[in-house]
Parts: structure tokens; C-alpha cells; sequence
């Protein structure tokens, strides 16, 4: 009867399971179409604006940038409608101009001359041709009620040419007898300016005949109009056909101080006069027509606009910017670059900011339509960091709890806390949240975080992870360039806060800021540079901040915080601290240890070559495993020292060695070679392996190569091995090989998880501009060859070895989008072991999570719960229909 009721039981058992699998969702790798940007964000950009033209439909702007990018975009809502990257072989786009649908563009080469394209409205290249002159200006020549592409004028420094809209060919050209500054078109002339005087060119003539007619400049007065609204500026200056004389080309100075005042409703703000510094904009005014000039103001320390209009009566005020609240043409401690005025139905001011911010101001209702953070798209430090808690104020007062001194003393404190909370609670005056609840707390699963970045334009930003919504921006002024991101403080003590150093016009500048709000804390001058090295101390004062060790020209140590309570805290530091410099040009590498306020140098390294590539152990890996264990389940020791780096050095004959230097001693741990080896050069260092990509021009292919280090058998129970590989020297073997891959690797970077269980990945930025999960196992340098494959090696799991390393398409974590000039990744760990988080930098923004060993430890967010239930409450009530059965008919057949 038992062994009846086991078979059963089986069969029960059975059919449960066969229920769960028809009725569960299987794991499927790859992503349908309506699940991109759920768990990933991407973000356009088109980097600092240079040039900016309004289309005929009056809906569109027409950009050029200094990131060698043209771009079309929403005039109503900034979007991105298309765009076009120019070869990063050229400079940036020195012009363009628009017309009928045409948008033609110059571009300087580095080997000189230009690039002139000519495009659609709807991006497509229609003309490319190279000259060897580099243009200073270009205008497109109109042809009402042609169904030709309209030809244009491309001028030179002593050169004017007329080419075909058609096919780019030359069709006029004519030597200037000067040096030209700019030109203007008035119909079928063309006026080229040059210091003193004008030449005209009639466009109409023949070829034969087209020579330039001299004639002077004649200066004129503050009333004067132009023909056709014929005019350029030039140096503070309007030059054009005058209305009165039309034979005569007129300058009229209009950037400096004037006598006529300009009345403003802001005037904290704004001058009272047309200010003496460089003009912003110039418009023609529709209507009873005149000229719009607006040039910048200063007041207050701040930096605004004022706007007069140049008409027949003089310099008189206009309304517009006089009228504008203040904020909508201000961003705090950025200047006003330049303005593009436009009418369409409404009057249009596109303001370019010194921290490459975008703004669409709507003048005539004195709005701002829309802002892009343009600086973006120039991403140069990124620190990650987990959002704080819900309930912050409970943490602060138990934090206070601990640093009390004396048990008496946290007793009483705790006493108190608890009363307090009591009389809020019973009175209902409870405070209030330090951080709102929503978005800005961390989620269950840690996948919301604050992504802090330094940017080329000196300005600091901070994303949300979850959509890249931008949550606060700050510029900091006094840095050159991108400084160096550190953080102090993080989101465990609140408010967190992070440290930007970098080097200024006064020397070196830290600045700390609140990372929750982007408020400036504190500045604080460390010596007057240049800025050598800085870096985190293992050392934190009464506030919770890690102190930053600055190192300036000479060795000079300097610490943030300036405090004695900080300065306390490094002096108990017990262990020595040790840093070390790359010199990348020369391949030199030295070694420091801080002493007492100053550097004094250890060890120093010299390799012949130039270093291409740096890898360091992330801040944030784990090392759950000590060794690697093996299909007979024996144990292979890792090779780990923290204090350890990989150097990419490439010689003066096309070899690269990669150099694993304990940062310490300045040992030469390991050392690999490639011959006929070529940038782009990339790698990562993981634990005990290091991955790393270069190119083999002999013969011609992309090389992944892998390595890694271990040390020798280890007796695991004697409680005097070494806790450390950089107690045992250089490791006892080592395993090495490459891959073939077919394409190029511009970045690598390993995932991290929060405690290191979960199985390596590196991810790939490929010269596609794609990202790309690769799974360790398939680089894994102990691959055996498939007939020297054992037993142990298919329990251990080990892949055969295969020269060629193909990308299966389900790989690509950017899936169908490319990252333009993608060249950095960032990985961070979330709360699930499982799960690292992935933000990929470039031109553009992406991010994302990746899994390398999959979800396990979190049901898909598309789990069937319901058919789950419904199989449980079937099995357990089979369960007990089966076993009253089972019993009676036991007590059956007892009868």
C-alpha cells in the first residue's frame, strides 16, 4: 500500500510540475519592441552650438556645432529631428546657411582646405566636393520659382567662388586684390568687406567679366537703413547698401556706448545703454522695419541682454528683452555666448550659454519654450551613487546617538530622542522629511541612482537613472575645463556630497557641493598648482566626509576638508599611504608615500614606448572567491592584489606590452608582448584577470586578448598564509590568449555586483558605437583546445577554444542604437547580486542593466502570479483529495 501511495504521490508531483512549465513564462534573451525604455534611457546630443538657422517652414532650426555635428531641431519643443556626425578626420563646421530647402555647410579638413556639403530638408547629402581653400563665409544665392537647387558663395581669405547647387562645380571665381573680412549678398551683387573699402561683384556678368568694383566705406550715423536689408556685421559695426545712396556701401558703429538711453523695466539687471561689448544678435524688425541690435549688459555682477532697435528716428528703445523677466536670459554663473533672433508668428531668441546650454525664449510672451544641457554631450567624470533613504531624519539623530561618548551619555541621548518623538507624534507636529518621498529615495531593488558627471564645459550635472531627467546642474567657474569627481559623503550620511577638483586661473579649486541639491557648500584653494594627483584618504572626520589628499607642483600635500577635526583624522591614519603618477608621453611611472603633510617619492619605472591605456581595480568590486574552482574540485588560488595596475604601452616599433606594476613596490608583476600592434588600445583589470583589445595591422584584425594570474598551491588551512597577493610577490603562473574579433573595441569595462557571486562580464564598446555584453567564459584565457578537452574541464564548465570570437546579436545591450562616439562605459552594482547597472558616455547618453547570470534572485516583472496561485491551490487541493482517497480505500480493504 505504500509503495502504491509513493507512486501516487509521484504522479501528483509530476503533473504539478508539467503544469508550471506550460503555464510560466519561459526566459527568452533579447527584448520585444515595447520594452525598450523600461529598464534603459538614451539621450541625444549635439554638443556646443555654433551656428543656428531658422527653415522655411518656420518650425525648424538648422544647427551647426563645434562637436562636428549638423542637426535639425523642433523650434517648438527642441527635439532632435535628425542629424548628421561629420568624420572626427575633420574640423568643426566653420559654416552654414539655409534656403528653400537647401542647407549647404563648410568644414575645414586637418590637412587644410574644406569639405562643402550641401543637404535636403530631410538630411539627405546631395553635394560633397573638397577644395583646397578653407572659407570664411558662405551664402546661398535665392531663385524664386526654381525647381533647382539654388548655387552659392563660398568666400576665402583673398577668394570669392560661385558653385552649382547641382553637382558643386565651380562656376565663377574671381582673386580680391585684399584680404576680405566678410560678405553680403543684395539681390545679384555680392559686397565683400574688406578693412577700408567694398568690392562688388555682379553675379549675373559672364565669366570672363566677373571682376570686383572697388569703392570706400563711408561711415555714417546712428539713423541710417539699409537696402533690401542688406547688411552684415562687422566688428561692431552694420555695413551695408545704404538707403539713401544705393551706390554707396555705409558703416554704422553700433557697439559702443551711445548717448540715447534705452528704457528697461529691469534695469537691476539690464544697462541702461547699448553697453560697449560685443553684439549678440542682429535682426531685421518686420512692420515699419529698423534693426534689432542686442548686445550684452552687466549689472550686479550678473550678465544680461539689452536690446535697442536702429531705425530712421535713432537709437530707441524696443520691446522684447526690455520686457522679459530676468531669469528666462540668465543662467546662474553662465555668460550669454551669442543670441539668433527669429520671426516666425511669434518672435524667437535661441541663447547659446557659456556652460553650452540651449534655450528657446519666446520674446513675445516672454517665456522659455525649452532648454538642452548641450554640455552633455562632453562627459568626461562620472561618479554613481545610490539614492538616500525614505525616513533620513531617524538615521541623523541615531548617527548622533554614536558618536556621543560614554554609554551613560548615548543612553540619556537616546532617552531624549525617543521623547521627543513621542510629544511630535502625540502633538502632530512631526517635521518633515529631509527627502521627499517619490523619486528622489533609493527603490527596493537599488536601481535608482544619482549619476554625477563633470563635463568640458565646467559644469556639473546630476541625472536621475531611472528616466536621465536632469536634477540639478552646476557651474563651476573656477575650474578650467572638467575637474576630477570624488565622493566625500555618500547618500548613508545625509546630504551627500561630492568634491570637484580641478585647476584654475588662482591655482587649484576644490568645490563641494550637495549632491541632492547641487547647492555649493564650500570652496577651498590648495596651492597655486598645477594640480599632480588627488585622491580619497582612508579617513573620515565627525561629520562622516572623507578626506581628499591634493597633491600640487612639488610634492605640495594638501587636505579637504581644511578643518582640525579632518587634519586629526589623517593624522591617525596608522597605515601607509601610497600613491603613484603616469607620465604618458614619456612611459614613465613613479611611486609616493605620504609623510607628514608631504610626498616623498619611493620608486620610479621607465618603459619604452607611450602608455595608450591605464586599467585599475574598480572602486566597488568584491571578491567573493579566493580561487577558482576546478572540475575535480580541486582549488586554483586567484592572484589578487589591490594595490596592482595594468599598463598598455606602445612602442616606437609597434609593440605592445602590457605591464600588470604593484603601485607599492613598483614591481613588474607580469609582462605580455605583441608585435605589428596598432591603436585603438583598450583594457580592464578584474580581480585576477585582465582583458584587454588592440589592433594587428599585419594582419589587419581586431585581437581581444586575456590573462590571468595565480598563484602557487596554497594550504588553505594554515592560519599563516598570507591574506594577501601583495604579500607573496609576483604571481607563481599565469594563463594567456587572444581572440579574433571583427570589429573595433573603443572601451571595456567589467561589471560589478554588490557582493561578487554572480558570473564576470565585460562590456564592450564597439567602433560601431554599440555596447555589448560579453560573458567572461568566452575570453576566459584557460579555454583548452576541443581535443585536449577533459572531463574535469566539461564539469568545470569551460567553453572549447575558438580563434574567432563572434557577437551573437542578443549580446548587444544598446540592441538597434548606437551611442554616438561612444568612449567610455561605467558599470555600478545594484542590490541584486544579480543586476550591475551600465551608463555608456559619448556624444551621447545611455544606460542600462545588465544580468550576467541572469535574473535569479527576482521574478520578470511580466511573472504570471496568477497562474502560479492557481497551480498551487490545484496541487494542494489534489494533494488532499488524494490522500481522504488514499485512506479510505486503506480502510476499505483493512475491512
Amino acid at each position: 500500500m505504500m509503495v502504491r501511495n509513493h507512486a501516487l504521490s509521484h504522479r501528483l508531483v509530476a503533473m504539478a510540475v508539467a503544469m508550471v512549465a506550460i503555464f510560466m513564462p519561459h526566459h527568452i534573451q533579447g527584448i520585444h519592441e515595447d520594452e525598450v525604455g523600461l529598464a534603459d534611457w538614451y539621450q541625444p546630443h549635439i554638443g556646443r552650438v555654433a551656428h543656428c538657422i531658422i527653415g522655411t517652414t518656420q518650425s525648424t532650426l538648422y544647427v551647426s556645432t563645434y562637436s562636428r555635428v549638423i542637426a535639425a531641431l523642433d523650434l517648438t519643443s527642441g527635439d532632435l529631428l535628425w542629424r548628421q556626425l561629420l568624420p572626427e578626420t575633420e574640423g568643426e563646421v566653420a559654416l552654414i546657411d539655409y534656403h528653400a530647402g537647401a542647407l549647404v555647410s563648410a568644414s575645414s579638413l586637418s590637412s587644410g582646405g574644406s569639405v562643402v556639403r550641401m543637404w535636403d530638408a530631410t538630411r539627405t547629402l546631395i553635394i560633397e566636393v573638397e577644395s583646397p581653400r578653407v572659407y570664411s563665409h558662405i551664402k546661398i544665392r535665392p531663385n524664386p520659382g526654381s525647381k533647382n537647387k539654388p548655387d552659392f558663395v563660398l568666400l576665402a581669405r583673398d577668394h570669392i567662388e560661385v558653385r552649382s547647387g547641382r553637382d558643386g562645380s565651380v562656376l565663377k571665381s574671381s582673386t580680391l586684390s585684399a584680404d576680405a573680412r566678410s560678405m553680403f549678398l543684395q539681390r545679384n551683387i555680392v559686397h565683400v568687406i574688406h578693412d577700408t573699402r567694398s568690392s562688388s561683384l555682379d553675379m549675373d556678368a559672364s565669366d570672363a567679366s566677373w571682376t570686383a568694383s572697388q569703392g570706400p566705406l563711408f561711415e555714417s550715423d546712428l539713423g541710417t537703413l539699409f537696402q533690401d536689408d542688406a547688411y552684415v556685421v562687422v566688428d561692431s559695426h552694420l555695413v551695408g547698401v545704404s538707403a539713401k545712396s544705393p551706390n554707396n556701401i555705409v558703416s554704422v558703429p553700433i557697439g559702443k556706448e551711445s548717448s540715447q538711453s534705452i528704457t528697461t523695466q529691469h534695469t537691476s539687471l539690464f544697462s541702461s545703454a547699448l553697453p560697449a561689448s560685443p553684439v549678440l544678435s542682429v535682426h531685421p524688425l518686420s512692420g515699419a522695419g529698423g534693426i534689432l541690435v542686442t548686445a550684452r549688459g552687466h549689472a550686479g555682477g550678473l550678465s544680461g541682454v539689452v536690446s535697442a532697435s536702429l531705425n530712421p528716428k535713432g537709437l530707441t528703445s524696443t520691446p522684447g528683452h526690455a520686457s522679459l523677466d530676468p531669469s528666462t536670459m540668465r543662467v546662474e554663473d553662465a555668460e550669454i555666448e551669442r543670441i539668433f533672433s527669429f520671426e516666425a508668428k511669434l518672435r524667437f531668441d535661441v541663447v547659446v550659454f557659456s556652460d553650452w546650454s540651449l534655450r528657446c525664449v519666446d520674446v513675445t510672451g516672454g517665456s522659455v519654450l525649452w532648454t538642452r544641457e548641450e554640455a552633455l554631450a562632453s562627459i568626461q567624470h562620472v561618479e554613481i551613487m545610490d539614492l538616500p533613504s525614505r525616513d533620513l531624519s531617524d538615521l541623523n539623530k541615531l548617527e548622533k546617538e554614536f558618536n556621543q561618548r560614554g554609554i551613560l551619555n548615548k543612553f540619556f541621548y537616546r532617552i531624549a530622542t525617543q521623547v521627543d518623538q513621542l510629544f511630535s507624534f502625540v502633538s502632530g507636529n512631526q517635521a518633515a522629511p529631509l527627502v521627499e518621498k517619490g523619486q528622489m529615495t533609493k527603490d527596493q531593488f537599488g536601481f535608482r541612482k544619482l549619476v554625477i558627471i563633470a563635463t568640458e564645459a565646467s559644469k556639473v550635472i546630476a541625472l536621475h537613472s531611472e528616466k536621465g531627467n536632469v536634477v540639478w546642474g552646476r557651474n563651476v567657474r573656477d575650474i578650467k575645463g572638467a575637474g576630477h569627481l570624488y565622493v566625500t559623503r555618500t547618500s548613508a550620511h545625509f546630504p551627500p556630497e561630492v568634491v570637484v577638483v580641478g585647476q584654475g586661473n588662482e591655482g587649484v579649486t576644490v568645490t563641494a557641493i550637495d549632491a541632492m541639491s547641487g547647492v555649493v557648500k564650500h570652496v577651498q584653494r590648495a596651492g597655486p598648482g598645477p594640480l599632480v594627483q588627488a585622491f580619497l584618504l582612508p579617513a573620515t572626520d565627525s561629520n562622516f566626509t572623507r578626506t581628499l589628499a591634493i597633491v600640487t607642483e612639488g610634492n605640495q600635500v594638501h587636505i579637504y576638508p581644511d578643518t582640525e577635526d579632518a587634519s586629526r583624522a589623517v593624522r591617525d591614519i596608522t597605515t601607509p599611504v601610497y600613491y603613484y603618477i603616469v607620465d604618458r608621453e614619456s612611459g614613465g611611472v613613479s611611486g609616493f608615500r605620504l609623510s607628514k603633510g608631504s610626498a616623498e617619492k619611493t620608486w620610479a619605472a621607465s618603459f619604452e614606448g607611450k602608455v595608450v591605456g591605464i586599467a585599475v581595480p574598480h572602486g566597488k568590486e568584491h571578491t567573493y572567491s579566493p580561487a577558482v574552482i576546478l572540475g575535480d574540485r580541486t582549488l586554483l588560488a586567484k592572484f589578487l592584489n589591490r594595490n596592482a595596475i595594468a599598463l598598455a604601452v606602445l612602442s616606437a616599433q609597434s609593440t605592445l606590452h602590457i605591464h600588470v606594476v604593484d603601485t607599492v613596490t613598483g614591481a613588474v608583476l607580469h609582462t605580455t608582448h605583441h608585435q605589428a600592434a596598432a591603436e585603438p588600445v583598450s583594457l580592464c583589470l578584474m580581480e585576477n584577470s585582465i582583458v584587454y583589445s588592440y589592433l594587428s595591422y599585419k594582419t589587419s584584425r581586431h585581437i581581444i586578448g586575456a590573462i590571468d594570474l595565480f598563484e602557487a598551491t596554497i594550504d588553505w588551512t594554515s592560519s599563516s598564509q598570507p591574506i594577501s597577493s601583495a604579500e607573496t610577490g609576483a604571481p607563481a603562473f599565469s594563463y594567456h590568449q587572444t581572440f579574433i574579433v571583427n570589429t573595433g573595441i573603443k572601451a571595456i569595462t567589467p561589471t560589478v555586483t554588490s557582493i561578487g557571486i554572480t558570473s564576470r562580464q565585460v562590456i564592450l564598446g564597439l567602433a560601431s558605437d554599440q555596447v555589448v555584453s560579453l560573458d567572461f567564459k568566452f575570453v576566459n584565457p584557460r579555454r583548452p583546445q576541443a581535443s585536449a578537452m577533459t572531463q574535469a574541464d566539461k564539469d568545470e564548465g569551460l567553453v572549447p577554444y575558438k580563434p574567432l570570437l563572434p557577437f551573437h546579436p542578443f549580446w548587444y545591450l544598446s540592441y538597434n542604437r548606437t551611442v554616438a562616439r561612444l568612449h567610455t562605459i561605467y558599470t555600478a552594482p545594484t542590490f541584486l547580486e544579480s543586476t550591475s547597472f551600465v551608463f555608456a558616455t559619448g556624444l551621447d547618453s545611455f544606460v542600462t542593466r545588465t544580468a550576467p547570470s541572469e535574473g535569479y534572485d527576482v521574478l520578470n516583472p511580466d511573472f504570471n502570479y496568477f497562474t502560479l496561485t492557481l497551480t498551487c491551490i490545484a496541487l494542494v487541493v489534489g494533494t488532499v483529495m488524494a490522500t481522504r482517497a488514499s485512506k479510505a480505500k486503506d480502510m476499505a480493504r483493512a475491512w
